[in-house]
Formats: C-alpha cells, sequence, structure tokens
C-alpha cells in the first residue's frame, strides 16, 4: 500500500495526524528536518504501525524525491514565515513527478483576509498544480496552552497575553487531525476548503476557568497591554521581534476574526469538536506541578 507523507510530523498538528492515520493502519511516512527528531518522538509518543522517520528540507530536491518515493498522499506543513512560496513550489514540482493524488494542507482560518498573504499564496499554487487538494483552515489552536504558554501557567499560574477579551473558537488540534484523515480514507474531499474552529467561541477568561477546574488552583488570565507585554519580553531578554509577533498573531482576535463557528468538523468527522473542558481534562498533566 502506498504510503501518506506527513510533513511537520513533529509540530502540534503533524504527529497527531501520524496517530490518527496510524490508528486506521494506514502506513506513513512521518517527515521533518531532522529524521532522527521524529524518530525520538515516535519512540517517546509510542506509535503504532507501519512508520518511517525521513528527513525533508524543502530546499534540498533529493530530500523532496526521496520522501515522496512510495507516496500517494501527503498531509503538507511549511513553515508559515520565510519563503514560503519557494518551499511550497518546490514540492509541488516534485510531487507532480512523483505518484501523489492527493494533498492536505494546513492552511489558516483568515486565509482570504489576512494581512500577509502566505496561505493564500500557498493554497494558489496547490489549486493551479492540477493535484487534487483539500485546504483545512483552523483556527488558533487549545494545544498553544500546553505548548507556548504552559510554562506561565505551571509556575506562575497565569496566562499573561495581549489578547484582548474578545472570544476565540479555538479548536484542538486532535480534530483537525481526524478532518485530515477522513480526507485522506473517504470519498468526497477532493478540492474542498474546510474552516476548522471549536464548538463554541471563548474567551481567555474561560480557559482559565476551564484549567483551573481540572488543576483545583486558581489559573488567571491576564491581558496585557501591548506596549507592557513587549516590555516584559525584552525585559526576559527576548528578542522584539518575537514580542511583535505575538502581537500581531492576537490582532485579528481584537476585531472579532476569531470568532466565528463553523459545522465543518462535525461534517466531516460526524462528531462534535472537542470542547475546553475536553481539552483541560486531557492535557492537565502539562501543567501538573511536580
Amino acid at each position: 500500500m502506498a504510503k501518506v507523507l506527513v510533513t511537520g510530523a513533529t509540530g502540534n498538528v503533524g504527529q497527531e495526524v501520524v496517530q490518527a492515520l496510524l490508528a486506521q493502519h494506514v502506513p506513513v511516512k512521518a517527515a521533518a528536518r531532522n529524521a532522527e527528531a521524529v524518530q525520538r518522538l515516535a519512540e517517546k509518543a509510542a506509535w503504532q504501525g507501519d512508520y518511517e522517520a525521513v528527513a525533508l528540507d524543502y530546499a534540498n530536491p533529493e530530500s523532496l524525491v526521496a520522501a515522496l518515493e512510495d507516496v500517494d498522499r501527503v498531509f503538507l506543513v511549511t513553515p508559515t514565515m520565510g519563503a514560503v512560496a519557494e518551499m511550497v513550489t518546490a514540492f509541488l514540482d516534485a510531487a507532480k513527478k512523483s505518484s501523489v493524488k492527493h494533498i492536505v494542507r494546513l492552511s489558516g482560518m483568515r486565509t482570504i483576509d489576512e494581512p500577509s498573504p502566505t496561505h493564500a499564496e500557498s493554497e494558489r499554487l496547490i489549486a493551479e498544480s492540477g493535484i487534487p487538494y483539500t485546504f483545512l483552515r483552523p483556527n488558533f489552536f487549545m494545544q498553544n496552552f500546553n505548548t507556548f504558554y504552559a510554562d506561565g501557567i505551571k509556575h506562575r499560574d497565569s496566562i499573561a497575553l495581549p489578547a484582548g477579551e474578545e472570544p476565540i473558537s479555538f479548536i484542538d488540534v486532535r480534530d483537525i487531525a481526524e478532518v485530515a484523515v477522513a480526507a485522506f480514507t473517504q470519498e468526497g474531499h477532493a478540492n474542498q476548503i474546510y474552516t476548522l474552529t471549536g464548538g463554541e467561541a471563548i474567551t481567555h477568561y474561560d480557559v482559565a476557568e476551564a484549567i483551573s477546574a481540572v488543576l483545583g488552583r486558581k489559573i488567571t488570565y491576564i491581558n496585557m497591554p501591548e506596549d507592557k507585554f513587549r516590555e516584559v519580553l525584552i525585559a526576559a531578554g527576548r528578542p522584539e521581534a518575537m514580542a511583535n509577533g505575538v502581537i500581531y498573531l492576537y490582532a485579528p482576535v481584537k476585531q472579532m476574526l476569531a470568532a466565528p463557528v463553523t459545522q465543518d468538523v462535525q461534517r466531516v468527522t460526524g462528531k462534535a469538536p472537542r470542547t475546553i473542558h475536553e481539552y483541560a481534562r486531557d492535557y492537565a498533566w502539562a501543567w501538573a506541578r511536580d
């Protein structure tokens, strides 16, 4: 059986896609820049099934050819900054010469109105390639709270961000993975676009409350002014560009662009999206104190 190539296999979404495919007995090539990092993750997560860890560098044509060997479907993730169009173009050039019959592209919810054209340009290139595609446009990930923001929750009982007070229809990355697997294994998903959200729009105060409930201690959301957030990060030795990037990330939230709720997860998987309470329960280990 031909394999599914999962790029970005060590990322939040990629590793869940790998595990969801393996659970369906679909053989996988799990790819990242460093194949050893993929293998370490596989061993830690105890991946079960037919998988192969491979290195993939978009700037290295030979690695693209090798990664695409014996592959007929691709879950495509690229960096969101830098020469993204060039990366996608290089990948598509290699894919056209291989046996790829379907690309599921991880894009972004605000692809149409985003200030940066990264996702929109990538989608255009894929659509014009002639290879059947499915575009997944998810909203903010719940899993950001057990990765990027875990330290503040675990050690300071706080979520301190310049994210405003407006609601976001956060999505659990496991739901994104299940949509991706459905697109790969079921009919009717070719050349479709799915906007993926949770089942409700909630604020960061709601997130803090849900995490508090499972931890048994009070977690507080601190809505930091942008200038103060920048000042705090710089004082902590972080680059100003990082602070500006986070501020930029949350700008659409304050315009209510992250609040819409769609039914695409339910429509594709037949199941309601996971709630913030389910997420908090399943990831409580990330914020537990030793």
